[in-house]
């Protein structure tokens, strides 16, 4: 009776998303919302838990859970199979619903480093020796021609992560002794990207990062 584990698996198909819908312009109206999205969420969830009453006056409880989740978008019922979302200011979305992939996916441009120097910009080429970025310059951004087609434009836009984690998890630590008593409670997620949006340009005042300079 001092240690207790529950272990469960979970596998959830949720049908009937509300999701938005292009609507004819002879409407006179731009989107409704319907329900047309499919999303599965299946995955683990354990917990371990240790009590002991080790004296009359002294009492110390400990519990660890952790939870893994595989989410996956099974349909998105439009023309376009995708729901873009998430602009902040930055004249594009940044995220997308859509099907094959977990909610709310960021979606962009990848990078490839930096440009440290005008050498490399001038030998970042295509096949046929032209400048992949020709108004590049020193210390911006280099961009992953991921078509091929020796241009950087909106075709080259990819998946760059999930803002859901692989593993979220907990840890609680309780000790009891002659009327006093301390807990300390710890929490996480890991596996997860994150949107820095410190640069949103839709702020006037945005306070941006010393990193800025």
């Amino acid at each position: 009776n001092k240690i207790k584990l529950n272990l469960s698996y979970y596998n959830r198909l949720a049908k009937n998303q509300i999701i938005d819908r292009p609507l004819d312009p002879s409407t006179g109206y731009g989107i409704t919302s319907i329900n047309a999205g499919t999303i599965q969420n299946k995955g683990l969830d354990a917990s371990l838990n240790f009590n002991k009453q080790v004296s009359e006056s002294f009492k110390i409880a400990a519990g660890l859970n952790i939870t893994t989740v595989d989410n996956k978008t099974i349909e998105v019922n439009n023309a376009a199979g995708f729901i873009s979302s998430g602009v902040f200011g930055l004249g594009q979305q940044t995220s997308r619903f859509q099907t094959g992939l977990p909610i709310g996916s960021f979606y962009g441009l990848q990078t490839d480093g930096i440009f440290q120097n005008q050498a490399e910009v001038n030998t970042y080429t295509n096949s046929n020796g032209g400048l992949i970025q020709p108004n590049a310059s020193p210390g911006e951004f280099r961009w992953k021609d991921t078509d091929g087609d020796g241009t950087i434009s909106e075709k080259d836009r990819t998946f760059i992560g999930s803002p859901l984690p692989d593993y979220t998890f907990g840890l609680t630590l309780n000790i009891e002794y002659k009327g006093f008593d301390a807990l300390v409670f710890g929490q996480g997620v890991t596996g997860n990207k994150i949107f820095q949006g410190l640069r949103r340009l839709d702020i006037a005042n945005a306070n941006y990062q010393t990193t800025a300079l």
